[in-house]
């Protein structure tokens, strides 16, 4: 399969995202249409299936006709023909090229209805042959025939009578007709606008406090990463191609309230005050002050979505209990600005898992999920890793596999598993050191377990979590 598409550059646009310059290139793209490859079955195909080939040729028949007409037989193709990519020899096999797509993708769908995998292996081939009709300049039509595609296969399944278990497939046949049919709906409901993701996202990363004492950690972090797609691409096999689903503007709003919300509740300044980490209290209220007002002027001078509303009215919220808090601790306690203090206690040796002595098989369970993830190395042994978890001195370390965000991450969540874990408090990260290291050698440090940002893998290590 040789495809050759063409890009037409209409715009180069220069946008600003998180204080970083993209270049956003505005186009189309003209590409002629290629044959597809026939997987028949032995027992029903083109060559033995009367009633197939009879229905053949209605289809072919019916694309010689419209051949006549092309590319006068519509505004926008009448378009297409005056246009420098285009040759009329591209379409000289239309008829026969269509009527072979047609009934190719009906085979398919009926040789693999059946299978465990029907929904995505009828779905990479269905678009093997949508990116087959080719792609045409932006104001002159659909690919060539498209529509007739969809119409001609629908056709074919509606009163489609399967061999056998009519019944039992009708509900997946069901969920391909949608399938197709969502294709032929108005192009400007599915389609995305990058520009205005983009917009939406560098908004919320002025706008969330990351100048703000904890959170400066994770600036870079977030400069770096737009979420454009709501899964992670996946290859076609048919096609060679790897692609995604584009993230919409109501799926990434909710994502960021939801992100929002959670950098929000990682913070305890409680905790954070215990440990010394809040070592200039009366800074930390003027910048809480600072963003406040920023936050306040932006608001009164912009107009919000309601879902950016949300993560705006979460992020107040926030501050201004920040605020109340860190007022009435000052003025209460009288409390001064001081310098860390390290501070050193040897109460607890390793992790307490308050089921050790009944519920010990999760504890192995925990151990197989950091493997299969590669958090820790392959090599531990059982005993070893069921010995951080007795509250005991630990004469064997665990070999940490992961990053240190990983590291830290799962620490500080399995810590606050008050359910199953012992509370450590400000022992954690001393209790981290004498249980785990690091496999490239590093050194692990208090002060660097405390202040790692989230990790991508945060999610898989939540998991990991769920198996005590």
């Amino acid at each position: 399969m040789k495809r050759e598409p063409t890009l037409i550059f209409n715009k180069l646009e220069r946008l600003s995202s998180c204080g970083n310059t993209i270049f956003y290139a505005k186009g189309s793209v003209y590409e002629k249409p290629f044959n597809i490859k026939y997987y028949p079955d032995e027992k029903h195909n083109l060559d033995n299936c009367v009633k197939c080939q009879n229905s053949y040729k209605i289809v072919f028949d019916t694309i010689t006709e419209f051949s006549k007409k092309f590319p006068y037989c519509c505004d926008y193709h009448s378009k297409l023909a005056s246009h420098y990519l285009f040759k009329k020899v591209h379409f000289d096999d239309l008829p026969k090229m269509v009527a072979n797509k047609v009934f190719y993708t009906y085979h398919h769908i009926q040789n693999n209805i059946e299978k465990d995998n029907w929904k995505e292996e009828l779905k990479n081939y269905i678009e093997y042959a949508i990116d087959s009709f080719g792609q045409t300049p932006q104001d002159c039509g659909e690919p060539v025939a498209l529509s007739k595609f969809f119409d001609f296969v629908i056709q074919l399944l509606q009163p489609s009578k399967f061999d056998k278990d009519v019944l039992k497939y009708k509900p997946r046949k069901d969920y391909i007709i949608k399938y197709l049919k969502s294709f032929s709906k108005t192009e400007k409901s599915s389609k995305t606008d990058v520009t205005l993701l983009i917009g939406i996202y560098d908004s919320w990363y002025k706008n969330f406090p990351f100048d703000i004492l904890f959170f400066t950690n994770l600036k870079e972090q977030f400069s770096k990463q737009l979420p454009l797609f709501s899964e992670p691409p996946k290859l076609n096999p048919y096609t060679g191609i790897a692609s995604g689903k584009a993230i919409s503007t109501e799926d990434l709003l909710e994502y960021l309230v939801g992100i929002t919300k959670k950098i929000l509740l990682k913070i305890d300044t409680t905790q954070l005050l215990e440990d010394n980490y809040i070592t200039n209290k009366n800074k930390y209220q003027l910048e809480l002050k600072k963003k406040t007002h920023s936050l306040a002027q932006t608001t009164l001078l912009k107009d919000f979505s309601k879902g950016e509303k949300q993560y705006i009215k979460a992020i107040k919220k926030w501050l201004s209990n920040e605020q109340s808090f860190i007022k009435d601790i000052v003025s209460n306690f009288n409390l001064k600005d001081t310098k860390p203090v390290n501070k050193t206690t040897n109460n607890n040796l390793s992790f307490t898992y308050k089921y050790y002595n009944s519920q010990l098989s999760q504890i192995t369970d925990l151990m197989s999920a950091l493997k299969k993830h590669n958090l820790i190395v392959q090599e531990t042994e059982l005993t070893d890793f069921r010995a951080i978890f007795k509250g005991e001195g630990v004469a064997v370390k665990i070999v940490w596999k992961g990053s240190l965000g990983a590291l830290s991450y799962f620490v500080k969540n399995l810590n606050s598993s008050g359910d199953k874990i012992t509370d450590l408090n400000q022992e954690i990260w001393a209790v981290t050191i004498k249980c785990f290291k690091m496999e490239d050698g590093r050194e692990l440090k208090a002060n660097k377990l405390r202040t790692q940002q989230i990790p991508a893998n945060a999610h898989i290590i939540e998991k990991c979590i769920n198996m005590l």
